[in-house]
Parts: structure tokens; C-alpha cells; sequence
């Protein structure tokens, strides 16, 4: 309902780029992962099914059809389907011609939702089995699958606090990476104004922590003025001449401005797309509030609908007869639940803190996944460690990746930016 409101909706000429860049090699999809590096500040998940998840998927698919559950096998498939045809290279022209679908930019995001058909057709394992052993048969795959999640389970940088953020980190974090909203395209920023978003930090940036909403004035246009705030909405602004005040927040359709009280149509500055109010001489006090749009009118009774009708579900009771021939035990429902409490007791008290079990953590001048070494320093700031080619050639339009491994050896002021070329050595 608001999509043509933001960036989102304009489209970006870096989408293709980032799209044929971001897919994932079919050779990659069913592969056991690896541990992340902790050493490595760049640390991540890796965009897998993983071997376990694909051969139980591959032999639930069959025992389903032996079962002869053909309209959950087939529903499942096509969904598995699609999600690993979306990730690969071959779906480029879908993802450039459906509307909004590029913005996503890695199709890995895709493998979120579609991993849920292909657990579907795992848990079909389970069909090849009597059915008094069917709950120890699943009690088993679950023990499997968790075992084998376990190298990826510590990718987080267990040496960063999040306990006191606040509003202020925010704003600061934004300002170091240029990220605007902690996204990377300021594809949710509003397309009203024309130019970048103002990353500037707030004179008063102290005050966000406690009164983060309160309006704010940016600068003063043709004059200058005294600036007195008036609660979380309301600014008293006394200039000796006429003056425009650009205030701290985007212009939105809804946006209400008074003037002493009277409405006054809201002006948008074209720079930045921020609220910009004209006021004679003297001392006026200016209001800004926000008219509920559309959109949030609607989210709210759609989701009530939507939970009445899970309550009504849950009343009458769904069916499960059609899913499989019996529902598994209860015993076994509480039995993983309290496994996996136990496990994640068991987990911060012993293993996270006190032990190396499930991770790697390489030295860090030399690191587990570099190939060649080349120690190429970089001024006083970086040093190139060296780099990682899994392939020697490429076909024309496809893809070649170079994995380079830096190290900071002092701390950092700002954001460098490799950039990496292909030169012909003869030429140049």
C-alpha cells in the first residue's frame, strides 16, 4: 500500500549486478557446512540445505509416494523446486521482470521460506518405517539434523555488548556505514526528496538517548532563529526577520502542520524530502504530528481476522489424518522440547564459555580458509594476508570469485573499500 512512496518502488541499476553476484552455485546447495572462522570479523552463515537435509528430502520424497500421499508429496516438490530453481543463476529473468522481487537482491533470502517444504518432504523419512518405531525413527533424524546444524549454531561476535544500546547508537552506526535505517540501498527511504539522505550527526545527539521522538530542527534557511521545544511535538521558534525551519523528519502523506495553532499545508524540502515550514517574524509555535495512513489502519484488522480464524482453527480442531496415517506420540513432542532446553543450558554454561568444541578459530595472521599468502602491506592501515581462487577460469558472463583475507593494523578512522581488477599481464 505504500510501496511507491519509498525508493523501494523506483528500482536501482545495481540490481543485476548484485543479483548475478549473490546467487548460489548448485554445487553449494547440498553441501555439509563448515565451521565459521571466529577469527574472522567478516564471519557467515553459509547458504546450504545441507547433504543431511537433501538426502532425507530425496528419500522422504519416495516414501511419501509409496504411501501413495501424492497430493503433499507433489505440493512439496513443487515448492523445493521452485525455492532451488530461485536461487541459482537460471532465475535471473524472473527475478528482474517480477515486480519488487529484485529489491530483495540475495536470492539466498529465498531458501528462508522454501526450506520449510523441503523439512516437509525430509520428515516423509519417516513413512518407510513401522509405525510403533515411527516416533524413535524421528526422535533419531532430529538428533541427526541438530547434530549436524552444530558447526553453524556460533556465528555470532560473542565479544560485542548489545545489553545498553540505545537510539544514539543507532544514529551513530548509521553515520559510520552510511546505512540509513541499517539498510544498505535506502530502499525504505521516502523518494520524496531528490539527493542522498543527510548523514550529519545531531548537535544535541546526547539527547536522543532519553527523548529520542522529540522534534527536532535541522537548520535555519534565510535568517536565524531561537529554537525552544515545546514537549515531543511542538517547537517555539522566535526569529527577528522571515525565515523556513527544516525540521528533523521526512515528509510523509499524513503529515499535519500547525502554525499558533492554525493548519498550515506542509512544504517539502526538495534536497533531502524533510519537513520544511516558512514563518514570518516573531514568535510562533510550530506542531507536527502524523495521520494514521491506510496501511496502518488495515495491518492491524487483518492481523485480528487473522487470528480469529487460528482461534476458530484451534476450536474446532484441524484434522490430521489427511497429513499422516497417526500423529506421532506426545512423549516425543516434550522429549525435544526439553532436549532442546537442555542443550541450550548446557550450551551457555559449559560450551560457549569454556570450550573450542564446534568452532575453529584460526590465528589471526593466518587464516583457516587462504590459499595463497601474500602479506602486501597497505600504508599503516591494512595488510593484504593473501586470498582464496577455487577456480582458474570462468566462461564469458559467468562468475569468478576471489576471496581476499585482510588485517587491520591500526585501529580505524573510516571504511576502506578494496576494489579488485582483471588485468592482462601482457597489456598492463
Amino acid at each position: 500500500l505504500e510501496a511507491h512512496y519509498i525508493q523501494l518502488d523506483t528500482g536501482a541499476t545495481d540490481i543485476p549486478a548484485v543479483l548475478a553476484a549473490s546467487f548460489i552455485a548448485p554445487e553449494q546447495l547440498f553441501i555439509q557446512p563448515v565451521p565459521p572462522d571466529q577469527s574472522d570479523l567478516s564471519r557467515e552463515l553459509p547458504e546450504t540445505v545441507g547433504l543431511l537435509i537433501g538426502l532425507m528430502g530425496l528419500v522422504g520424497a519416495l516414501g511419501l509416494v509409496w504411501r501413495r500421499h501424492y497430493g503433499l508429496g507433489l505440493s512439496a516438490l513443487v515448492i523445493a523446486g521452485m525455492t532451488l530453481f530461485m536461487v541459482t543463476s537460471a532465475s535471473l529473468p524472473v527475478w528482474l521482470t517480477t515486480t519488487l522481487l529484485g529489491q530483495l537482491r540475495f536470492p539466498g533470502r529465498v531458501l528462508g521460506i522454501g526450506i520449510l517444504a523441503i523439512a516437509l518432504l525430509a520428515g516423509g523419512c519417516l513413512l518407510w518405517l513401522p509405525a510403533r518405531w515411527r516416533s524413535a525413527g524421528a526422535a533419531l533424524l532430529i538428533a541427526l539434523v541438530m547434530a549436524a546444524a552444530l558447526p553453524t549454531v556460533y556465528p555470532s561476535r560473542d565479544w560485542l555488548d548489545f545489553s545498553n544500546l540505545s537510539p544514539v547508537d543507532a544514529i551513530e552506526f548509521e553515520y559510520r556505514t552510511t546505512a540509513f535505517g541499517t539498510t544498505s540501498y535506502n530502499e525504505f527511504k521516502p523518494f520524496f526528496g531528490q539527493e542522498s539522505t543527510p548523514y550529519d550527526l545531531p548537535p544535541d545527539l546526547d539527547t536522543y538517548a532519553t527523548d529520542p521522538f522529540r522534534l527536532r530542527v535541522r537548520d535555519v534557511l534565510g535568517g536565524t532563529a531561537q529554537i525552544e521545544s515545546i514537549g515531543e511535538s511542538s517547537l517555539r521558534v522566535t526569529a527577528e526577520s522571515p525565515v523556513e525551519i527544516r525540521l528533523r523528519r521526512f515528509y510523509w502523506p499524513g503529515t499535519r502542520v500547525t502554525l499558533d495553532g492554525n493548519p498550515v499545508e506542509p512544504q517539502v524540502d526538495p534536497f533531502f524530502g524533510l519537513v520544511r515550514v516558512p514563518l514570518p517574524a516573531g514568535t510562533h509555535t510550530v506542531t507536527l504530528w502524523q495521520e494514521p495512513s491506510l496501511a496502518q489502519i488495515v495491518a492491524p484488522i487483518f492481523s485480528l481476522v487473522c487470528l480469529g480464524m487460528i482461534l476458530l482453527l484451534w476450536w474446532r480442531g484441524a484434522p490430521l489424518s489427511g497429513v499422516m496415517p497417526e500423529p506421532l506420540s506426545a512423549r516425543l513432542a516434550w522429549g525435544v522440547a526439553g532436549g532442546v532446553v537442555m542443550f541450550a543450558l548446557i550450551n551457555s554454561l559449559l560450551i560457549q564459555p569454556h570450550t573450542d568444541w564446534f568452532r575453529l578459530r584460526s590465528p589471526v595472521d593466518q587464516p583457516a580458509g587462504m590459499q595463497t599468502a601474500v602479506r602486501q602491506p597497505f600504508g599503516d592501515a591494512y595488510q593484504l594476508l593473501g586470498y582464496r581462487l577455487d577456480q582458474t577460469s570462468a566462461a564469458a558472463g559467468g562468475r569468478l570469485d576471489v576471496i581476499l583475507y585482510w588485517r587491520a593494523l591500526r585501529p580505524l578512522d573510516r571504511l576502506y573499500r578494496p576494489v579488485v581488477q582483471v588485468v592482462d599481464e601482457q597489456v598492463t
